[in-house]
């Protein structure tokens, strides 16, 4: 708690510095200004995760809704057009998954999501694995959506 109020302190003696224009530089102050960023739950992520959980859930239920359910609705009417991206896809089935688990996990998803960091340079064979399992969901839907499509004469 102390350490947190030594760089408030910081933080403020600086504003102060600019503003009134005063004989310190701001500039020479030996504390760096991204400590505030790795001292405790400041970060929106660590303070509301379940509200971050509810609007993940909410944005990535309504991609899946318009990238999923309306294509294979619109075929089923006989639309003449339907769009699809497999980005939005994608965004459909993980955003959802991610909020559900930000909801019942709360802040120790965000600690798992910190663990897991994937350096690109140095892949180890874990990695490539729940890559690949993130990744096969996302395939066989985008699959099943433009075989169903098809299907039913859609041109892609």
């Amino acid at each position: 708690m102390l350490g947190n109020a030594a760089v408030w302190g910081v933080l403020w003696s600086r504003q102060r510095a600019r503003q009134s224009g005063s004989g310190q530089n701001p500039e020479t102050f030996d504390e760096p200004m991204s400590m505030i960023q790795h001292n405790g739950n400041n970060s929106l992520w660590d303070r509301f995760p379940r509200l971050i959980g509810v609007y993940l859930l909410a944005v990535g239920l309504l991609l899946a809704k318009w990238q999923i359910y309306d294509p294979l609705n619109a075929a089923n009417l006989g639309r003449e057009r339907v769009f699809l991206h497999v980005g939005l896809i994608g965004l459909g089935v993980f955003l959802p998954a991610a909020g559900i688990l930000h909801l019942v996990f709360g802040s120790r998803m965000n600690e798992v999501f910190r663990r897991f960091a994937i350096d690109p340079n140095n892949l180890r064979v874990s990695e490539v694995l729940v890559l690949l399992g993130m990744a096969a969901p996302l395939c066989a839907l985008v699959i099943y959506i433009v075989a169903s499509l098809e299907r039913q004469g859609y041109k892609f």
